[in-house]
């Protein structure tokens, strides 16, 4: 075999072994950050939900407005590589509606946090007379458009006369895009329901009750978590054809989830 040949075969390794172990990576990541780094997210988002009195934690509205701006770019074009991959594998993405649904209000709960991290209150919806100003609804609305081109570019809607062009694998710009979803999925995770969650009792003490407490809070999880990484569950879905397949794919998030209940 010719120098060529070798590298070319090397090369499509390298494409299926990250179109086929990119989400357990990305499992991996999240499941040290759980474990390691986010309690101090944690404990900065239940002092900025606070109802008692307006707090002002403007690093975290920082950090909050940064990823969900980076976000912006990286989605797109990670589903880019996604769909160039799934072509080149003869798969079929499919459209991820329900995840997008999940996802469009994680990020517009992120939004209402950054208002509060800023010390700016939002209005309570049990009193009628407390309206959100108008530069808050137009954020609001921005993050609405915003989630609407996503859905575009996970349909492979790119606009693009050539879409896929250039989006091969391994490619070093694919693996910033990953830095940049795996910060904005552990950000938009931690400052929704785990920070939420965190506060629950789960009754440890009764272990029926802890039971039932932990399958639903293991259901819970799956709706916040899966939504924050649709290009990896895309491209997983598509190769679910065996147990094997299945097997993998239930351990990765398996993993995560573990860590996330054990943090409870």
């Amino acid at each position: 075999m010719g120098l060529v040949q070798r590298m070319r075969a090397n090369n499509k390794s390298i494409q299926d072994t990250i179109y086929s172990w990119e989400g357990w990576f990305f499992n991996l990541a999240c499941a040290l950050y759980f474990w390691l780094l986010s309690p101090v997210i944690v404990a900065a988002t239940k002092a900025a939900m606070q109802d008692d009195d307006t707090v002002f934690i403007p690093w975290l509205g920082v950090v909050l407005v940064v990823v969900s701006i980076l976000e912006i770019y990286a989605f797109p074009e990670k589903m880019k590589y996604v769909h160039r991959a799934a072509k080149e594998h003869g798969e079929q993405i499919g459209t991820g509606w329900f995840l997008w649904m999940f996802h469009m209000a994680i990020s517009v709960l992120m939004a209402m946090l950054v208002f509060e991290s800023f010390g700016f209150e939002i209005p309570d919806p049990d009193n009628s007379d407390e309206k959100m100003s108008g530069w808050m609804m137009l954020v609001i609305f921005i993050v609405v458009i915003k989630e609407l081109y996503f859905l575009f570019c996970i349909m492979g809607l790119h606009g693009d006369d050539d879409p896929l062009e250039g989006y091969e694998r391994p490619n070093k710009k694919e693996w910033i895009l990953d830095l940049i979803l795996l910060a904005y999925a552990c950000i938009a995770y931690t400052t929704t329901w785990e920070s939420i969650a965190s506060g629950v009792n789960m009754e440890k003490g009764n272990t029926a009750i802890y039971v039932v407490n932990l399958f639903g809070a293991g259901i819970l999880f799956l709706m916040f978590y899966l939504p924050i990484r649709i290009p990896y569950y895309l491209e997983e879905m598509s190769q679910l054809k065996t147990n094997g397949d299945i097997l993998k794919f239930l351990l990765g998030i398996g993993v995560v989830m573990v860590v996330v209940l054990g943090n409870l």
